[in-house]
């Protein structure tokens, strides 16, 4: 039986009506945010590299067990910098079926292509995924607890109850990296990289366009960013597997992480007298 989830209809915020009949529209938020117009219950965003080999069939399998949920859903492929005929498997793609739009970038970077995708999403949910890793079973979990309760669910890789096969170096790294972002930054959640879903609201699109740094930083500082603005965040466990050898070196990496790491903890010093986004 399809699961259908129906929601009311959501109107933009009129950025001229005074405060109070912001808050006597129907339209303002249980929780006090502005809820921005959505067209999708559910918006998927994957961005993606080098992946013509695999893309019609990642694609084919995912849209064939997101249809039977019965969400309005969009599935939003950002292609950036790939050489190897992707974006050509991506449009096709797009015509074939209607829910799969294609985003172009010129230049490889997987943070410009995650933010591109979240903000061009028009789903009142949105979920990250890569396209070797996701997880119906998380979506749904995910959907329930941004429902009611939650801004952004995070499934974790270091969690007690999570199986991590992958190997003994990358799980190394993992730990290290959460170590040192509860150490610098004060986060109380375990892992930043990986699938999440999100609730989408005005807020989530201002920490959008606040972040500063890019490539595999992105959603790390998205996540910092979310935390201190008072988004609600939770963690799921996750089964996480090596299924290809991983296309950027992890230990090549390091040098570069820990630059930015340093980077980050300094901008967010220096902006935290002028203050971050402020939950709505």
């Amino acid at each position: 039986m399809s699961r259908k989830n129906p929601l009311p209809t959501v109107v933009r915020a009129d950025p001229t009506a005074s405060v109070q009949q912001t808050i006597d529209s129907p339209f303002f938020g249980l929780l006090g945010e502005i809820v921005p117009m959505h067209d999708f219950e559910l918006s998927v965003v994957i961005p993606i590299h080098n992946e013509a080999p695999l893309l019609r069939r990642a694609v084919t399998d995912l849209l064939a067990q997101l249809q039977p949920l019965g969400y309005s859903t969009e599935l939003i492929l950002v292609e950036n910098g790939s050489t190897d005929g992707t974006a050509a498997v991506g449009r096709q793609l797009a015509r074939e079926a209607s829910a799969v739009r294609v985003i172009e970038q010129p230049e490889p970077n997987y943070g410009h292509a995650l933010r591109a995708g979240m903000a061009a999403a028009r789903g009142r949910v949105i979920v990250n995924f890569d396209l070797d890793y996701w997880d119906v079973p998380f979506l749904l979990d995910g959907y329930a607890l941004v429902q009611h309760r939650f801004d952004i669910v995070i499934g974790s890789k270091n969690l007690r109850l999570s199986s991590d096969r992958r190997s003994l170096v990358r799980r190394l790294v993992s730990r290290v990296f959460s170590f040192v972002l509860r150490l610098v930054f004060g986060l109380r959640v375990s892992d930043t990289h990986g699938i999440k879903v999100w609730r989408h609201t005005a807020t989530l699109d201002q920490l959008l366009q606040a972040v500063c740094f890019d490539h595999h930083l992105f959603d790390t500082e998205l996540i910092i960013r979310g935390q201190r603005a008072g988004l609600r965040i939770v963690e799921l466990p996750v089964e996480v597997s090596e299924t290809r050898r991983p296309p950027w070196g992890i230990l090549r990496r390091i040098p570069r992480a820990v630059i930015d790491i340093v980077r980050l903890r300094l901008l967010l010093w220096r902006r935290s007298d002028t203050g971050d986004v402020a939950r709505d």
